[in-house]
């Protein structure tokens, strides 16, 4: 049966005696529902779905935020060359002579971190786009957020597994520490086990290239196909 969040906090309130009805107990399960939901959500790669999502650029700008939604990178491809853009760390890029400034048309790209307003990650293309391109980048994507009324999208042992992490916040809210961590053990050794009992998306492989970037300078970066 669909379980909205509204339904799981309350169901997890009264498990703990508390009053639902009351707005300070309702607005606090609901929180720590959606705690559970985003932390099982975001480690669960299970539950992720293959998506695609487009990246155009801007002359002079290299760094570029994603949907939040987007949890990993698969390939990053361009639209009108077909070339797929060759993926490396910043520090390994720069360790192999790459020069980061150089302005051109974009050969790789790395991550650059999270959106400090957005939450979404970054990415940084290199060299930095001398013009307008056109990016189709497959990615992996978490499911939805949640509004209250929302149904959860999570399989049913999934929601049965988030009822552990509810669980260890009431009791550390009382001070049950003993309790709190027995059911974050018990939700992590779950969430191990349904993970694997499900078809992880299909990974592209990827594997080390040496790639000419003008001159003789040489950076390695490990690309998709």
């Amino acid at each position: 049966m669909a379980t909205t969040l509204a339904t799981f906090a309350q169901g997890m309130a009264q498990e703990a005696g508390e009053d639902f009805g009351d707005v300070q107990v309702r607005a606090q399960y609901i929180a720590w529902c959606k705690e559970a939901y985003i932390s099982t959500a975001a480690t669960s790669r299970a539950l992720w779905s293959n998506a695609s999502v487009q990246l155009v650029t801007t002359n002079g700008v290299a760094e570029y935020t994603l949907d939040t939604s987007v949890a990993e990178i698969k390939i990053m491809r361009d639209r009108s060359t077909e070339v797929v853009l060759g993926y490396n760390t910043e520090e390994s890029l720069a360790r192999l002579g790459t020069d980061l400034e150089e302005v051109g048309m974009p050969m790789y790209w790395h991550y650059s971190g999270i959106d400090s307003t957005t939450t979404g990650l970054k990415v940084t293309l290199v060299p930095v786009p001398d013009a307008i391109y056109n990016f189709d980048v497959r990615v992996l994507s978490r499911p939805p957020d949640l509004g209250d009324a929302t149904v959860i999208p999570l399989p049913p042992e999934y929601v049965e597994l988030m009822k552990h992490h509810v669980r260890a916040a009431y009791r550390m809210n009382d001070d049950q520490v003993q309790l709190a961590q027995s059911e974050l053990q018990v939700y992590t050794q779950l969430l191990l086990a349904y993970n694997s009992r499900y078809t992880q998306p299909r990974q592209i492989q990827s594997r080390l290239r040496i790639k000419q970037l003008g001159g003789t300078k040489q950076a390695a970066a490990a690309s998709v196909e």
